[in-house]
């Protein structure tokens, strides 16, 4: 039988897949058979001897992987995690940057249809990256039941230490010692790839691996790419309540509320030179305002949200936070609209 560790991207797949292939290993029930994905064919798997677990690693909803879950012939694991962190998480991978990512690859859309396929699938575990960095040896003893392996505390206790971050981080930096004595530049895009063939673990595979990492890396424009490209989906699956996390509600700095109002002052000072700017921030709020008290009533609609171009939402969203921790600015900027 086969196993598929079919995890999203950047959200823990091999870790699953080595601590899976691991458990089929220490039993001798079985063996990892590496990564099988788009473009490579499945036509080249070993067939499973009786009673043999055959481990590999794919990322893509594939037909006849889907097919073998359906017909008992695999067993799934499938891992997730916040769709904000995994898309920095694939900036720092990749070596791409974040507009490439998000927007003309549109990395989160498929991670998205793949979440819904992999998940939808019967005799497949699903687990939460965030559960899995607080509890790995719960995990690992989930992960033992459900290939119908006796696990116990103490192996499950190991196994939690050979694949712990510092263990892996010394993994990968011994394939980057590798990656470099060959002369290779890591920044090339093009070498993003390379990595270990026993634990698929790429040369630049981790950073800090840390939970909510986006909200320090995220700029406001990269924001509301996110909230368009998954806010729906981080409601969906537990990760926010609403999507009231993308235009800041937190408190801001006292730094950045005087950068904002020095900003907004700046318009009113120029307005004699250039009244048509304020006209028309003036007439962009309005309809973007109107839009976000919208959104606020009736919590998410993603395809209205899709329609606003980056440019326009981002200034919205920083003027919708400002204005409501300052009053006094809105009024005035309403008064130099007017004249």
């Amino acid at each position: 039988m086969y196993v598929i560790c079919a995890g999203m991207y950047r959200a823990g797949s091999t870790w699953q897949y080595n601590v899976v292939s691991r458990l089929v290993e220490t039993l001798g029930v079985g063996r990892r058979i590496g990564f099988y994905d788009e473009g490579k064919e499945l036509s080249t798997l070993p067939d499973p001897a009786p009673h043999e677990l055959l481990v590999l690693k794919s990322h893509h909803r594939h037909p006849e992987l889907t097919k073998w879950l359906r017909e008992g012939r695999a067993l799934g694991v499938y891992i997730f995690r916040d769709l904000r962190d995994v898309a920095f998480s694939f900036v720092h991978k990749s070596r791409n940057p974040f507009d490439h990512v998000v927007g003309e690859m549109r990395l989160l859309d498929d991670a998205i249809q793949n979440d819904e396929c992999w998940r939808s699938q019967p005799r497949t575990l699903c687990q939460r990256y965030e559960e899995v960095i607080a509890n790995p040896v719960l995990a690992i003893l989930e992960l033992a039941k459900h290939l119908g392996i006796s696990c116990t505390a103490e192996v499950a206790e190991s196994l939690a230490r050979e694949y712990s971050f510092d263990a892996n981080f010394a993994r990968i930096r011994r394939v980057e010692e590798q990656f470099e004595s060959l002369g290779l530049d890591p920044h090339d895009p093009k070498h993003a790839n390379h990595h270990d063939d026993h634990t698929l673990l790429h040369w630049n595979h981790m950073r800090e691996g840390r939970v909510g990492g986006w909200r320090e890396e995220a700029t406001p424009e990269q924001i509301v790419a996110l909230l368009a490209a998954c806010g729906d989906w981080l409601i969906r699956r537990g990760y926010e309540p609403d999507c009231r996390w993308a235009w800041g509600l937190e408190a801001a700095s006292d730094a950045d509320s005087e950068r904002a109002e020095a900003a907004i002052r700046g318009l009113a000072q120029s307005h004699e030179r250039d009244g048509s700017q304020i006209l028309t921030l003036r007439a962009q709020l309005t309809e973007l305002t109107a839009r976000f008290h919208e959104l606020h009533a009736v919590a998410v609609d993603l395809m209205q949200l899709r329609r606003l171009t980056p440019s326009n939402f981002g200034r919205a969203l920083r003027l919708q936070t400002f204005f409501a921790k300052h009053p006094r600015v809105r009024a005035l900027l309403r008064v130099i609209a007017r004249r």
